[in-house]
């Protein structure tokens, strides 16, 4: 594991990393979501200039988590229905989700990333909701703090195979937390990401730290362990979550917690319509 390891570090340090570029179409989105004076028509022109986006947006906005049982004919009905907002963020996860986790060989543990992002991003939705935050941007941060992941990933499954070497799944998770912060925060400047995702990258674990999005990376945090427990709670019990003194930094007590807790069905949806 040493090797590998300092050969990840080399390649981190000497900025060797084979970085997946922001497709052109996600930069647009976040640009339109920045853009207090963009509207529906600018969205939907957007999409529609990428049929394989195009067709990704309307499966999800067809899924029973958004539409119910009538289902949409066209990009702009569904805009109409969803809102723009929703369409957007949409429209970012799935066009993230193909460029940036995809590992092959790996596919099960790159597909638990992402739908940790997934649910991250709802959670942190529903957090900033309560605490009266920009629940776009919370959204943007949830989805985006573990960029790094899958790259750390495909960066150590390169090295094993150019060097012949050998490691546990156990011994490659380790080497992913330890670098994928780095990595991430990276790939955000590298993406001219706004400030505050890119400080949620980073700070998420140490939200104190954070100079300016403070509140933001404290979403974060909270956001990460409520999809924990959704989808992982052999590592993370209720009493544990509840004690985290993050949630006492947001103000969010026992009643808090449950009103989030009793939306884990319908986040859970919206996991499962984007991972499509």
């Amino acid at each position: 594991m040493e090797k590998t390891k300092d050969l990840l570090n080399t390649r981190i340090a000497s900025g060797k990393l084979d970085l997946p570029m922001l497709p052109k179409v996600t930069g647009a989105v976040i640009a339109l979501t920045q853009d207090k004076t963009s509207d529906m028509s600018s969205l939907a022109e957007l999409v529609q200039k990428d049929q394989s986006l195009a067709s990704r947006v309307m499966k999800i906005a067809n899924s029973p988590a958004y539409c119910g049982v009538n289902p949409l004919n066209s990009l702009q009905q569904a805009i109409s229905r969803l809102g723009m907002k929703t369409i957007a963020e949409v429209a970012l996860a799935a066009s993230v989700g193909a460029k940036v986790f995809n590992v092959k060989g790996y596919e099960s543990e790159v597909t638990y990333m992402w739908q940790h992002s997934l649910a991250s991003s709802a959670w942190a939705k529903e957090i900033a909701r309560i605490r009266r935050r920009n629940v776009e941007s919370a959204f943007m941060c949830g989805l985006l703090h573990q960029i790094g992941k899958p790259v750390v990933l495909q960066t150590i499954v390169d090295i094993i195979n150019e060097n012949s070497l050998e490691l546990t799944l156990e011994e490659m998770q380790n080497l992913i937390e330890e670098f994928y912060i780095t990595v991430g925060v990276t790939m955000g400047n590298d993406w001219e990401l706004p400030n505050s995702v890119i400080e949620c990258i980073e700070f998420h674990k140490d939200y104190d730290s954070a100079p300016q999005a403070i509140q933001e990376a404290m979403i974060c945090n909270a956001a990460n362990q409520l999809a924990t427990l959704m989808l992982a709670n052999e590592a993370l019990d209720l009493e544990s979550l509840m004690e985290s003194e993050v949630m006492e930094k947001l103000n969010l007590y026992e009643d808090d917690l449950q009103k989030l807790l009793n939306k884990s069905d319908t986040i859970q949806k919206l996991v499962e319509a984007m991972s499509i």
